[in-house]
């Protein structure tokens, strides 16, 4: 992956009610920029004082499974995105 991504794997359970639960499993890619201040080498910038700032992209790509009681299991396929300054 180029400099500054990453890709991870996850998953969650969780208890929805007294008999239910929501299950779900994807995988989330995410990319850091570093902006110039933070790459140029000996610079006394943001990144040399350990908090790089930068443009930060997520996106999640999952299945989910959610079951009840009384009403019937769903299945979802879903894509979220978030983007953000760090």
């Amino acid at each position: 992956l180029p400099s500054g991504a990453q890709v991870t794997p996850f998953g969650r359970w969780s208890r929805e009610g007294a008999d239910g639960y929501r299950l779900n499993a994807g995988t989330r890619w995410a990319v850091l920029s570093a902006d110039a201040d933070a790459r140029e080498p000996g610079s006394v910038g943001a990144a040399a004082l350990g908090s790089p700032r930068g443009l930060r992209l997520t996106i999640d790509l999952f299945g989910e499974q959610v079951a009840g009681g009384v009403r019937p299991t769903e299945r979802r396929l879903g894509i979220q995105g978030q983007i953000g300054f760090k």
